[in-house]
């Protein structure tokens, strides 16, 4: 990767690199200013437009526990009844082998003075429709961190295992979220049903922040540090 960073890098710098049409993965793309003409061709016409974006790629804690429910709703019809098993061991909760849960995770060792954290998303959740095994075998987690947002590389469960351990699960996230939502709804029989609704989320994020304040402060931490324009 680093020698065809350096091809790249000389490519660009004689003039010679021509790139192609590339993703742009941001939470949030904005129009900095109007497209502005730097070139045209005199043999047909074209227009060569420089346009400016400003792009934001970090995810705050609030709005990636909002894409954690989101997700829950999407699949709670196509969920088997045979979750991921634990297993106890000497009082301790241990996965099984195979894939990582999805979670929030925080690196087991520091990088740069600090620890990292992070969540990850199984890029295949175990289903009995489908062999998991075979589609996905190296059990594929999806990254998103507090100053990037989702990552478009992907990381192995052994690899994840080795250098991250878990903080709190969705699973359990998604629980606490759930019975925090029942309180509400049980507390508030008499109230107009839009306005609970309204009240669901904000009270989920409380309950949530309440339970697990560290790993939040963490989140927060990270995203706070990134969250400017200059860098």
């Amino acid at each position: 990767m680093a020698t065809l960073d350096d091809v790249v890098t000389d490519a660009k710098s004689t003039g010679e690199f021509e790139g192609s049409v590339e993703d742009i993965r941001a939470s949030r793309i904005t129009l900095k200013a109007r497209p502005k003409q730097i070139a045209i061709d005199t043999s047909c016409g074209a227009r060569t437009e420089l346009t400016s974006l400003i792009i934001d790629r970090g995810i705050s804690f609030n709005d990636m526990v909002g894409t954690i429910i989101d997700g829950d709703e999407r699949e709670e019809n196509k969920k088997s009844k045979d979750d991921t098993k634990d297993i106890m061991l000497n009082g301790e909760t241990i996965e099984e082998e195979g894939q990582c849960e999805s979670g929030f995770y925080i690196s087991r060792r520091k990088i740069a003075g600090r620890r990292l954290i992070m969540f990850a998303q199984r890029k295949v959740e175990k289903e009995d429709e489908i062999d998991r095994d075979f589609i996905d075998p190296l059990n594929l987690m999806v990254i998103s961190r507090p100053n990037t947002g989702k990552n478009p590389c992907e990381m192995a469960s052994q690899e994840m295992r080795y250098k991250y351990k878990m903080l709190v699960s969705s699973l359990d996230l998604l629980k606490h979220i759930q019975s925090a939502i029942g309180d509400v709804m049980s507390d508030a029989e008499g109230e107009e049903k839009s306005e609970i609704d309204t009240a669901q989320p904000r009270d989920a994020l409380s309950a949530i922040r309440s339970k697990w304040g560290t790993v939040a402060g963490r989140w927060d931490e990270a995203y706070d540090s990134s969250n400017f324009m200059d860098h």
